[in-house]
């Protein structure tokens, strides 16, 4: 309030007075305080919803990161897991398939060695021949054996070319020529030159050559003949020979490989007459998107029936 009155002494009036108002500063009032409390609580909270959005993130970038080295960790054990299994089954193939004929070759030289000369005479041819089947075993075990390390351990990648059919079976022919030769036997090959198939020419040859060498081996007179015929889109390639043929029990187990379902047993496989051989067949077949048949009867000769896609 502003007074106003007369100077004067002794005057009666009592003067003027005015009324008036001072406002505070802008920034010293309530409402402003209300403001900066409420842009602190906002900024606060903006702060934290962004150090929450690095920390989630921070947090799917490491999961994602701990994810990939998880599968990449489970890759590797897989991997490790099935070597380790290929490893195991080698030592047992090896032991079985390549042991046991070095260990008869070794004891058929020390027997007839053991012997008296006469003896000896006597049974020479018979050692010879035991050596010579035992050696060529022995051969055809070890083919084999690399053919499935190689398979097993590295993988096949197929590269498809035009195979003329009856080539491909004289070249499996000339590996089991002089074995042929010396038990008397004819190898026939009835595929017609105008047979070609675009496929593996390397995946198919290992197929060839075990079929072939295990009728080779199997028979002691007759023949091994090998027949081709186009089927619709399949080519159907026969495998036959008039050698000792296959047990109920062998052909049993034959047909299990042929109806392909997963990795066989190595180790069963190793401990049958037929041995590793059409394990190497159904798994390459498998591979090529093809399939087998085993008709045998005990003394009445074997067919292997192969359906190969003709592309």
């Amino acid at each position: 309030a502003f007074h106003i009155r007369s100077s004067e002494e002794g005057s009666a009036e009592t003067g003027l007075t005015m009324y008036f108002t001072v406002d505070g500063h802008w920034y010293a009032s309530f409402w402003f305080f209300l403001l900066m409390a409420g842009v602190a609580v906002g900024l606060f909270a903006l702060g934290q919803r962004m150090v929450s959005n690095r920390l989630e993130r921070r947090n799917a970038v490491l999961e994602e990161a701990v994810h990939e080295r998880t599968l990449q960790l489970s890759d590797i054990n897989s991997e490790l897991a099935r070597s380790l299994k290929v490893k195991e089954n080698l030592v047992r193939i090896v032991t079985h398939d390549i042991v046991t004929p070095l260990r008869f070759i070794a004891q058929v030289a020390r027997n007839a060695s053991g012997r008296s000369a006469g003896i000896r005479t006597r049974m020479g041819s018979d050692a010879m021949e035991d050596i010579s089947n035992a050696s060529t075993k022995l051969y055809r075990n070890a083919q084999n054996l690399l053919d499935w390390v190689k398979l097993q351990e590295h993988g096949m990648e197929l590269r498809p070319v035009n195979v003329v059919m009856n080539l491909q079976v004289e070249e499996a022919f000339g590996s089991v020529r002089e074995i042929a030769a010396s038990k008397g036997l004819v190898l026939v090959n009835a595929v017609s030159l105008d047979d070609t198939l675009l496929i593996d020419q390397d995946v198919l040859a290992i197929v060839l050559n075990n079929l072939v060498i295990n009728a080779v081996t199997h028979t002691e007179q007759g023949s091994v003949a090998v027949e081709g015929a186009v089927m619709g889109k399949d080519y159907i390639l026969y495998v036959r020979d008039t050698g000792s043929g296959f047990s109920k029990a062998a052909l049993t187990h034959l047909q299990r490989l042929g109806d392909y379902s997963g990795t066989p047993d190595i180790e069963q496989a190793a401990e049958r007459p037929q041995g590793l051989g059409y394990v190497i067949v159904s798994e390459l077949l498998a591979l090529l998107g093809g399939s087998f048949v085993v008709q045998s009867e005990p003394g009445r000769g074997t067919s292997v029936i192969l359906t190969l896609r003709r592309r």
